[in-house]
């Protein structure tokens, strides 16, 4: 329970960072990344390098830093980069998927995926859509 309301917390994090009081928000998810890395205060590197085929992105962590690896070969390069912020926002952990419960990797990769679904559609509305904890509620369920 306490994963889940860690996970809470960030992602209202971002969805504060998209939907500011005045103004306008970030266009782009790379602007997203970068007001939500100043909000916490860690950087997030976004790094765009070739990998393997089959391989469109990663998330690694190190102390110092967040680096968010998105394929040279992937043509949709705001859904797979919000996909690999989606895993550090949601707390999974960094790097290649490598746990043996195979359910698990399979939802966190769902979780990934709906979150960055739902964060660019965010991003492309803009102003446009609901207020930060009806997105919450979409983004978590």
């Amino acid at each position: 329970m306490r994963g889940i309301d860690r996970a809470t917390r960030a992602v209202r994090d971002v969805l504060r960072v998209v939907t500011p009081e005045k103004g306008a928000g970030p266009g782009t998810v790379a602007e997203v990344v970068a007001a939500y890395a100043d909000r916490r205060g860690r950087p997030i590197e976004i790094k765009r390098i070739t990998l393997e085929v089959g391989v469109f992105g990663m998330w690694f962590a190190s102390a110092e830093r967040d680096v968010l690896v998105v394929s040279t070969g992937v043509a949709t390069f705001d859904q797979t980069l919000a996909h690999e912020f989606g895993h550090l926002v949601l707390g999974h952990d960094a790097g290649c998927d490598a746990d043996p419960d195979e359910g698990r990797a399979v939802k966190r990769e769902v979780e990934a995926e709906s979150f960055a679904t739902l964060l660019v559609r965010r991003v492309n509305a803009g102003h446009a859509m609901g207020r930060v904890h009806s997105v919450v509620d979409e983004l978590l369920g």
